[in-house]
């Protein structure tokens, strides 16, 4: 076994299921923020909707992801405060998944 400075080695193997939580966790409140902005503003609010619904299926993850991210970069111009701040980290956590993948449980899992 090698050795490692990590605390819990084993747990390593898990590491698509750490993504997959987080996948699901950006679909998940990307819904939220279209289901909030459907009202007021409807193309954002219906982009962040189906790409909410896209990503928590994992479906075309990474393409998905970057229009996500371009989404919230064009949003985080008009908010200001903690709304900005989390549009932020959702853009970031977005942009992340170009890299990534789609981690397990997704329609596009690379096989």
């Amino acid at each position: 076994m090698p050795h490692t400075l990590s605390i819990f080695p084993d747990l390593l193997s898990f590491s698509l299921l750490g993504i997959t939580l987080l996948r699901l966790t950006l679909g998940t409140l990307l819904i939220a923020r279209g289901n909030a902005l459907r009202a007021t503003d409807k193309k954002f609010g219906y982009g962040f909707l189906v790409a909410g619904i896209l990503l928590f299926i994992g479906l075309w993850t990474q393409p998905v992801a970057l229009v996500a991210t371009l989404l919230l970069a064009f949003q985080i111009k008009k908010l200001s405060g903690a709304e900005r701040a989390l549009a932020i980290v959702l853009a970031i956590l977005s942009f992340s998944f170009l890299v990534v993948g789609p981690g397990v449980l997704a329609i596009d899992l690379p096989l």
